[in-house]
């Protein structure tokens, strides 16, 4: 059991998530621990935008001590401090402080206060202010100093876990562009794989294909593209994810498949990964009928995973596929599958 316990300590966006509003909702400090660019600043404001909170920010990287006490004023012949403008001035809201463990020494020591006693000199954090910290591990070689242990000690301490169905779902809730949904089901071990012993200086990492996500959306010049990805994820990655589109070319056309014409099964694997992500975006209620017979092709060539995700894709986007004949007669048939 307490090996069950260990395994599980890490989590995925998904349950760091739920984590998080535990812990506001019971007024505890959390402090989030991760590799970098797996995502720890973005899941802190997808919280704070579904619980309707401001958030609050500052790099304790680019502060030193004075810098959170503010600078003194004289009122009514006696000195004060004003507090920095980046400090919490309404309720209710999250004081974020992200790459923490990066901080200088003094800077940790002169947080203490803050996040114990929620105040610095004179300032006190608003009624209702919630913190969270972030930060990188001391694994991945991120320049990071040991945190002392009187802070550490103030700390929830949760730890960020990547995972390719969570980042899956947030690509499609983001509209981001499919040939990065196909190629996290064609490489899913390359989304998160940063190597803290590389000496490349860009490396494939949830948020690095993010970028890749971009520049996919504005590049029109095919001949930049390798070397724009190399500089964003890395050359072994650049080389695979720039072979992997240049399949789109041998790709059948999906609309020909959705109205009929056509239920071609690619025999290349990164073209059915391609085929079926372009699919999910494609079908709707009008031709749902046809979406859902591609389906039992795939099913009877046995390729029922391929089919199971791209209905998953297809549902997540589109919720009114659900009221469809195709998808009633599918989940009937396959409901085991689904059960398993």
């Amino acid at each position: 059991n307490q090996t069950k316990f260990i395994k599980e300590a890490n989590m995925k966006p998904s349950i760091l998530k739920a984590s998080i509003k535990v812990m506001l909702e019971a007024d505890q400090p959390v402090m989030i621990w991760g590799s970098p660019g797996n995502g720890k600043s973005s899941i802190v404001y997808q919280v704070a935008k579904e619980l309707g909170k401001i958030v609050y920010e500052f790099r304790g990287t680019l502060l030193e001590p004075p810098d959170l006490r503010g600078l003194m004023t004289i009122k009514d012949g006696r000195t004060i401090w004003c507090p920095p403008i980046f400090l919490p001035t309404k309720e209710d809201g999250i004081l974020f402080i992200d790459e923490l463990p990066a901080s200088d020494v003094s800077v940790l020591k002169a947080l203490y206060q803050l996040i114990l006693d929620r105040k610095l000199g004179e300032y006190s954090l608003p009624k209702g202010t919630k913190i969270i910290c972030a930060g990188n591990l001391e694994s991945d070689r991120a320049a990071v100093n040991r945190m002392p242990t009187p802070l550490a000690n103030r700390f929830t301490h949760l730890y960020l876990e990547f995972d390719n169905k969570d980042w899956e779902s947030w690509l499609i809730d983001n509209d981001m562009p499919i040939e990065l949904i196909a190629w996290n089901r064609f490489k899913p071990n390359r989304i998160s794989a940063f190597n803290p012993l590389s000496t490349e200086k860009a490396q494939p990492t949830p948020r690095s294909w993010e970028f890749v996500a971009n520049i996919l959306k504005v590049n029109k010049n095919t001949s930049l593209l390798y070397e724009l990805i190399q500089g964003t994820v890395g050359q072994t990655d650049a080389l695979e994810f720039c072979a992997f589109i240049e399949d789109w070319k041998l790709l059948p056309d999906p609309t020909k498949i959705l109205n009929g014409q056509s239920s071609e099964v690619p025999g290349k694997p990164s073209i059915l990964f391609s085929l079926c992500a372009a699919l999910a975006k494609l079908v709707d209620k009008k031709n749902s009928s046809w979406f859902f017979h591609y389906a039992e092709i795939l099913k009877k060539e046995g390729l029922i995973d391929h089919a199971v995700a791209m209905i998953h894709d297809a549902i997540k986007r589109n919720k009114e596929l659900m009221e469809t004949v195709g998808y009633v007669n599918w989940a009937t048939t396959n409901g085991k599958i689904y059960a398993s």
